[in-house]
């Protein structure tokens, strides 16, 4: 029934909406309205629009994004005003699935994956079981496609590339400004993890969502699916023990700071737990590159100590 209530508030939503062409901004000589359906697209969008723009990132900071929509009293007035902006800066791969239920002008919307849709990895069956995101969540399964595309700064530099076009179009006055601004942030983007060791390191993940990062960078990485805020239940302790068997791995990499008992246990079978946090929303601290930056040091100093091992 809610999920009938929510489609059908995206319908009405959508009565009285007026086609344009790319380039015919509404505010042609005013700040470019952005919406991003997550944050690394929200940074990006910052870097390079500089002044010229205003981006919204939608969702609450405690909220994932790929998996939020608007919901009650508030999701009209939400798409009403998304409605209004003049780009939506979409991630693909499956991700923040509100979009498909929406009526929206072709023109706002920039697919910042399309140039490197042959890039998508799918998640193996394995990966989509339904599971949990806090106490209180939802239940759900993961897209059939890999989605945290960032994760691979080559990948993150096409997705900027994508909103550095679209803001030219739309604000062509200033294309000169975006395309340096643009490769300001493609030096950042392409300095993350340039230094990483190429190792065979068997590693493991609290969840699947580093697809794109294991595959450029070469590791060896088995998921699971466990949430930082919630401590494992006991026969997901033996399943693990289990696999320890066969993959002897002694890092697991989580996207927050699992509970101090979860770190407890970790160690007393061998295993170290690093952060890498995927940055889908605003951090509590830093920015999108400061916390890559932190995440790859981490990630390094892991493959680093194992690789020291006599």
């Amino acid at each position: 029934m809610k999920q009938l209530v929510y489609i059908a508030i995206f319908v009405l939503a959508a009565c009285g909406q007026t086609d344009r062409k790319p380039g015919t901004s509404k505010k042609k000589t005013g700040l470019l309205e952005v919406v991003a359906v997550n944050y690394p697209l929200q940074y990006f969008a910052k870097r390079i629009g500089g002044e010229q723009v205003k981006v919204t990132l939608p969702m609450p900071k405690n909220e994932d994004p790929a998996d939020w929509r608007p919901m009650g009293a508030p999701a009209r007035e939400f798409i009403a005003k998304t409605q209004k902006a003049d780009l939506i800066l979409l991630n693909g791969a499956g991700y923040a699935k509100w979009i498909k239920y929406g009526s929206w002008r072709e023109a706002q919307l920039v697919h910042t994956s399309l140039a490197i849709k042959d890039s998508l990895l799918e998640i193996g069956k394995e990966h989509q079981a339904a599971h949990k995101h806090g106490e209180d969540g939802k239940e759900h399964s993961h897209a059939a496609m890999a989605y945290t595309l960032w994760l691979d700064p080559q990948l993150a530099v096409r997705q900027a590339q994508a909103i550095r076009d679209a803001f030219s179009r739309e604000k062509s006055d200033h294309k000169e400004t975006f395309a340096a601004n643009y490769k300001k942030l493609e030096a950042d983007l392409l300095s993350l993890g340039k230094d990483m060791l190429k190792s065979k390191t068997p590693l493991l993940a609290s969840h699947p969502v580093y697809q794109y990062l294991e595959r450029r960078f070469e590791l060896k990485l088995k998921s699971v699916h466990w949430e930082p805020e919630i401590a494992p239940p006991s026969e997901e302790w033996e399943v693990l023990k289990a696999t320890l068997q066969k993959y002897p791995a002694t890092w697991m990499i989580w996207e927050g700071d699992p509970l101090p008992e979860t770190t407890r246990k970790l160690r007393e079978i061998g295993i170290e737990p690093i952060l890498f946090d995927p940055c889908g929303n605003v951090p509590t601290e830093g920015d999108y590159l400061t916390v890559m930056r932190a995440s790859f040091i981490n990630l390094q100093k892991a493959l680093s100590a194992e690789n020291s091992t006599p």
